[in-house]
């Protein structure tokens, strides 16, 4: 029986493109599991960050202690002294950062906006005010600039995965408030039951 050389050929070409289909389907979804480890190994140093203690101490003192600072007068002449200078920078840096992850691929903007919206939108509001005068101390716009996007994204991204959008099951025992009791009707005479007899 004779063998054709060119089916053979065929045949082996075949088998060939079928080994170099199946290796770089496995490397791409290797590439996607590397990238997923290193995009929580990422998020994860922010959440880190975000639960430690001297990092609580430096949202409060942007909470408690900012609008206080602002009004005076020489307040970039004397801000680079005051220690709680490098806390309130602390905060504004750590968004700043997270929204640049975000914007060059390195964490994804589902994942940050799910853990940091919230955040984003309450402290672009206490820190507004803050960066604005940063800019014009130093005659820039570029400080805090991807905070900024991040924190105007954030509002639209919330809108759009609210817990309706999310599909989350909700349990009816468990209510976002207190069911309140229902007040009278006016004119209403409570019901007080029957009386007691008298002995």
């Amino acid at each position: 029986m004779r063998v054709d050389a060119a089916a053979l050929g065929l045949i082996f070409s075949g088998i060939s493109a079928l080994v170099v289909v199946v290796g770089g389907i496995a490397a791409l979804r290797q590439v996607a599991h590397l990238r997923r480890a290193n995009e929580l190994a990422a998020i994860g140093k922010f959440v880190e960050e975000w639960s430690s203690e001297e990092f609580s101490a430096d949202r409060m003192v942007v909470r408690t202690e900012l609008a206080e600072m602002l009004p005076e007068p020489q307040f970039f002449e004397v801000f680079r002294t005051d220690p709680r200078a490098h806390r309130i920078f602390r905060v504004a840096n750590f968004f700043e950062r997270l929204a640049f992850f975000v914007r060059r691929g390195a964490v994804s903007e589902d994942l940050a906006m799910e853990l940091f919206a919230a955040a984003a939108i309450l402290h672009w509001e206490m820190m507004r005010e803050f960066v604005v005068r940063l800019r014009v101390h130093y005659k820039t716009q570029t400080p805090m600039e991807w905070f900024e996007d991040f924190a105007m994204r954030a509002p639209e991204w919330s809108a759009k995965n609210d817990r309706r959008a999310k599909r989350l099951r909700r349990d009816p025992k468990a209510p976002f408030r207190a069911q309140e009791t229902p007040a009278p009707r006016p004119g209403a005479v409570p019901d007080e039951g029957l009386p007691v007899p008298e002995p």
